[in-house]
């Protein structure tokens, strides 16, 4: 059942891909687009993480190396997250490997389908 949620969150990921690209709605499509989206809760969940971690270390180091570099290297960490949202090879996107899996031809066919009557 796990391997299964993983293979449908994979066409999941395709699907809006190609809902995005304002492709054809087709097995070929589907199979042929990338399953990683740079817009999955994993993405955003790990670098909530890292700016979190970041904080924390900043945190703790304030003394050290003061409250105005403490702030400038947060700020330009929130920017440089930001843009790598926009990022095609956003590196976040590894962290969307343990949730998702190559999807068989069964699973691209089922969302076709859902996103049909849909």
């Amino acid at each position: 059942m796990y391997h299964q949620a993983r293979r449908y969150h994979a066409c999941e990921h395709a699907m809006l891909n190609l809902l995005t690209k304002n492709q054809e709605i087709n097995l070929e499509n589907l199979k042929n687009d990338s399953i990683y989206e740079a817009e999955c809760g994993n993405v955003y969940a790990g670098m909530i993480l890292f700016l979190v971690l970041e904080l924390s270390c900043l945190i703790v180091n304030v003394v050290n190396i003061g409250l105005l570099k403490a702030f400038v290297i947060l700020l330009i960490t929130v920017i440089l997250l930001f843009i790598n949202i926009f990022n095609p090879y956003n590196p976040f996107k590894l962290l969307q490997k343990p949730t998702i899996e190559q999807p068989s031809d069964k699973e691209y066919l089922l969302v076709i389908e859902l996103v049909k009557n849909w």
